[in-house]
């Protein structure tokens, strides 16, 4: 999505011409909204406090919040559900997912929480991967949108990576922001990863007949009579499940594993 506002701020990447503007509005005040999701409008309550409306036929998003929300914040994490609806009214699927490119495609990568996705991404944009997205993939046909140039790590996951703690502290002080470098506005697919915890660093393709519920599961927006049929172009790209033990010594060899694909 291309975003009209004011905004100002080093972690937009360019847009496609044909991914249609967004009108930004922020405004201070009390109040929250329930979750609503539906064909013209969508409402969501946020965590700080306030609320967030969007309006399909005008393309705005009014952010009301009893404070005032910083670009650097907006973008990022704030605009994760504006692009994730957006999307899906344009017809394009959106995951909570991250993506990387190797073998000059993009990998999308979907797991549980706590199943590390931000940390891989951030090993693997630190062994020189370029990282199309860290929260929210949006897709268009076989191609994955680029997102927001950051990822928000635990303030102990960044410093195990860094060696320092120069990572800045974002997020009221609970996470601290890599930067990572612009990437193409798309970037065809070569296919799709799921994380798990294992005892070995393994890759293993998955079957075909367990690749739709993964997805599912991971879908970032969903309308009102909603049918996943998007999903099943992804189901014939190759997909794997990646296991790993919990363990940083395993890092090394997860990212070489990975950066092979292609």
């Amino acid at each position: 999505m291309q975003i009209r506002s004011d905004v100002d701020s080093g972690l937009l990447n360019s847009a496609g011409e044909d991914w249609g503007g967004i009108d930004i509005d922020r405004r201070t005040g009390d109040g929250s909204l329930p979750i609503h999701i539906g064909s013209d409008e969508a409402t969501f309550p946020l965590l700080r406090g306030g609320s967030l409306v969007l309006r399909r036929q005008d393309r705005s998003a009014t952010f009301v919040t009893p404070y005032e929300i910083a670009d650097d914040e907006l973008v990022h994490p704030y605009l994760a559900p504006v692009g994730a609806v957006f999307a899906r009214w344009a017809g394009r699927e959106s995951l909570h997912a991250g993506a990387f490119v190797a073998g000059g495609r993009a990998w999308a990568v979907i797991g549980a929480r706590e199943a590390g996705k931000s940390t891989l991404m951030a090993a693997l944009h630190l062994a020189g991967a370029p990282i199309v997205t860290d929260d929210v993939l949006v897709i268009e046909g076989r191609d994955a949108l680029a997102g927001p140039r950051a990822i928000d790590l635990r303030p102990e996951a960044a410093e195990r990576l860094t060696g320092d703690g120069a990572a800045p502290l974002v997020r009221d002080a609970t996470r601290r922001r890599l930067a990572v470098p612009p990437v193409p506005a798309a970037v065809p697919l070569g296919g799709w990863i799921k994380l798990s915890w294992g005892d070995d660093v393994a890759l293993r393709p998955v079957p075909i007949s367990e690749r739709f519920a993964p997805l599912v599961a991971q879908r970032s927006a969903i309308l009102p009579g909603d049918d996943p049929v998007g999903l099943l172009d992804l189901v014939s790209l190759p997909a794997y499940e990646l296991t790993r033990p919990r363990d940083w010594s395993a890092l090394d060899a997860t990212v070489d594993r990975l950066a092979a694909l292609g």
